[in-house]
């Protein structure tokens, strides 16, 4: 009996170990967006700041924002993540975020938990309180709202009394995220995709379309368009998302290139 017992936890951890996201990965119904975000100082006593949305609601959620100081003043370069919806979480140790590499379990324990702040500092140089780390590399953080777990990918590099940079990589939506355990159901299909010019053909799946919204990589409404099957291409090339809402109310964003 306590065999019988101890396989069943195994089994049971094992299934819970699967379906934990990792870096980097793009569950189904969700997508991975590049926002465009590339900031870069190097006047002193400067600010620039680029806005995210993660949840498709054409509001923006997060902001990242680079400051360029005046270290040999003790005025600090920064790095910062500020949460604009109060309900976002980041994972956290009280000093500095998690950062992932790719692949790696977003689980959020140890000397981290999932905390609620309006504004976290990613890293800090050429203050009385450095904050390390100074630069990352294409590594993540991993955010949630109401248990849905996403994660952002980024770069900087704040040690320097010349230039400071940021970036934004990608951003792992939360828009068609669903609980772990929901049935699959087929997903609203794009296609050419890419697409050069002309249209593009939209297989809604069960259950048909509601509306069409493509969106620009900041985020921005670019065309609204009701029950359609074929959406003509944006006017200029670059990577859009694509907001498909069925006559069940579900809703799925699919990543879309004009080239």
């Amino acid at each position: 009996m306590k065999h019988r017992i101890a396989l069943l936890l195994c089994i049971g951890i094992g299934f819970s170990v699967r379906a934990q996201l990792t870096a980097g990965e793009v569950p189904d119904g969700q997508i991975a967006y590049d926002p465009g975000i590339d900031l870069e100082l190097s006047m002193p006593n400067s600010v620039d700041s680029a806005t995210v949305d993660i949840d498709c609601d054409d509001s923006f959620d997060m902001e990242v924002r680079l400051v360029r100081g005046q270290p040999e003043l003790d005025a600090p370069n920064m790095a910062i993540l500020r949460m604009i919806d109060d309900d976002l979480e980041l994972c956290d140790g009280g000093q500095a975020p998690h950062y992932y590499i790719a692949g790696e379990q977003l689980g959020c324990t140890g000397a981290y938990s999932w905390q609620s702040d309006p504004e976290f500092v990613l890293g800090s140089w050429g203050g009385f309180f450095a904050i390390e780390p100074y630069s990352v590399d294409s590594s993540y953080l991993a955010f949630q709202r109401d248990g849905h777990v996403g994660w952002i990918q980024l770069s900087f590099d704040v040690e320097s009394m010349e230039t400071v940079y940021l970036r934004v990589h990608r951003v792992l939506s939360i828009c068609g995220a669903t609980g772990q355990e929901e049935p699959y159901t087929a997903l609203p299909v794009l296609f050419p995709n890419p697409t050069i010019d002309g249209e593009a053909f939209i297989d809604p799946g069960p259950g048909g379309v509601r509306s069409v919204e493509v969106l620009d990589a900041v985020g921005r409404i670019v065309a609204r368009y009701g029950t359609v099957r074929t959406i003509p291409a944006p006017r200029l090339p670059g990577s859009y998302l694509v907001r498909v809402t069925g006559r069940d109310g579900r809703t799925t964003v699919l990543r879309w290139i004009r080239q």
